[in-house]
């Protein structure tokens, strides 16, 4: 068994440990500037990148919205008869709207 004579530490003053404090405070404040500033600009480009991606989903979206809207129309408003061309809805409504 060892006793604490046999396994000692170098003892060190109060002046040298605040030292090495404040040298790795001040290692560690510049390798976390280091990080700030590369990591943000990657993770902007992903977000520009997710936002562009939502955008365009957004914009598709309502250009499907608007040929089933333009589909819907021509369905309910051009039907028309064959044998009477003007026998069409529109033509029917036009009255009730006036």
């Amino acid at each position: 068994m060892l006793n604490s004579a046999e396994f000692s530490f170098p003892q060190l003053n109060l002046v040298s440990t605040k030292r090495i404090n404040s040298e790795l405070h001040t290692r560690l404040q510049a390798e976390l500037m280091d990080v700030m500033s590369t990591i943000p600009p990657i993770l902007n480009e992903k977000r520009k990148a997710n936002d562009a991606l939502t955008a365009a989903t957004i914009e598709a979206s309502l250009v499907k919205l608007s040929l089933f809207r333009a589909q819907a129309h021509h369905k309910l408003f051009g039907f028309g008869s064959d044998t009477q061309p003007d026998a069409t809805m529109a033509h029917y409504l036009s009255p009730m709207i006036n």
